[in-house]
């Protein structure tokens, strides 16, 4: 443990201790009634005498019994948790990924949820009778609900897994004109959350800031990337980027007085992205074998089908994968700048050694998990395949 680490235990402590310690003076001082309110030596040596027993005359029933009771409502606790589990967790993924579940199972989900635990013990007993059936149904049913909305809200704000990549929104039924990029950046975040825990726990400082920056290069005008995107065939560069621009809501706006309504539109906020390479992916940020031994160009925007209008606008939250051409000859007939992935890789277990390689060197810069590098390079193979059998459109 590092000093800031054992400095900052010690300043947490330093009230709830504080506290036990008037509050036993306060209760053997007789400030307090001591029979209303024990002092925390009496609680924990009845606490002890409750857990372990104690010589001489039994004073309760449940002297000594405080483990076997405890045990017992932690399996029933345990079991009506799991049971929840098991159904919540399934149905929260199948709502978050497929609208359809949404439409069918959602309505009822919401409308049953309100209703507290406590209405539903008549029923529980009814159907179960006063016996151990009854507590865990009612323990189930409450943890359910939690589970379906976060399973629910974790399948919907996690990167999808499916290859090949998807072109309709499950959650929103928009359809983009590219396929949905295909960049897992779980493994990214797990990371990252290491990384954070061992800085607040033990004080190691995270890896150093990858953001991109104006000063390298390596953050730009995103008008300055139109040209290598749209050389790329089939891809169209977005017509409209909205940039936020300053508003004056009048001289007393910081004492949340608005005295210009409507407000004084100025200036846009100088906006950037991240530079681009030759392939038009990302220079900057926490690159994944995805980016560092690539494809395809994977981008962090999409566009609107035309079948669902305004075709040169970004469809939200979403990226694009291009795959390469495979060959030489591909490339040449459709006009591609980008090398091909023949002319990259000499074969696919080349191709994969040189993700294992570069998930290699992210663990040993942190930005990825040793445990995680198998399960990056599995998935390379997959995306791989994908990409040789054709990749359609």
């Amino acid at each position: 443990m590092s000093w800031l680490t054992a400095k900052r235990t010690r300043q947490r402590l330093l009230v709830p201790v504080a506290f036990v310690l008037l509050w036993e003076l306060c209760s053997r001082g007789g400030v307090v009634d001591p029979q209303l309110v024990p002092a925390p030596s009496t609680v924990a040596q009845t606490w002890w005498v409750w857990i372990f027993g104690a010589s001489g005359p039994q004073h309760s029933i449940y002297v000594g019994n405080w483990i076997f009771h405890a045990g017992a409502s932690t399996r029933r606790v345990l079991t009506g948790f799991l049971v929840a589990a098991a159904v919540g967790v399934p149905v929260g993924i199948l709502i978050g990924w497929y609208k359809a579940a949404e439409n069918l199972v959602d309505p009822l989900i919401q409308m049953i949820r309100p209703i507290p635990i406590t209405a539903w013990v008549p029923f529980a007993v009814i159907f179960f009778g006063i016996r151990e059936p009854s507590a865990i149904s009612l323990i189930a049913l409450g943890a359910f609900f939690p589970i379906v909305v976060n399973a629910t809200a974790g399948a919907q704000h996690t990167p999808s897994l499916t290859i090949p990549p998807a072109r309709e929104d499950a959650n929103t039924g928009g359809r983009a004109l590219q396929r949905f990029d295909v960049l897992d950046y779980a493994p990214l975040l797990r990371t990252c959350l290491v990384a954070v825990d061992r800085w607040a726990r033990d004080g190691v400082e995270p890896p150093p800031s990858a953001v991109p920056r104006v000063a390298d290069g390596t953050a730009v005008p995103h008008e300055t990337t139109a040209g290598v995107f749209r050389a790329i065939p089939g891809v169209r560069f977005p017509d409209r980027i909205e940039r936020p621009v300053r508003l004056d809501f009048g001289p007393d706006v910081e004492r949340g007085v608005a005295s210009e309504l409507p407000p004084k539109v100025g200036a846009p906020y100088a906006t950037v992205v991240s530079a681009v390479d030759a392939d038009g992916n990302d220079r900057a940020g926490l690159r994944g074998p995805e980016l560092l031994v690539p494809l395809a160009t994977l981008t962090g925007w999409n566009l609107r089908h035309p079948d669902q209008g305004a075709p040169g606008d970004l469809i939200a939250m979403q990226g694009s994968t291009l795959p390469f051409p495979r060959t030489a000859e591909e490339r040449a007939q459709r006009g591609d700048p980008r090398a091909s992935i023949a002319e990259r890789y000499a074969s696919r277990a080349a191709y994969l050694q040189q993700v294992r390689d570069a998930a290699t060197g992210l663990v040993a810069h942190r930005h990825l998990l040793d445990e995680d590098v198998d399960a990056v390079v599995e998935r390379a193979g997959r995306l791989w395949d994908w990409i040789q059998a054709g990749a359609p459109a």
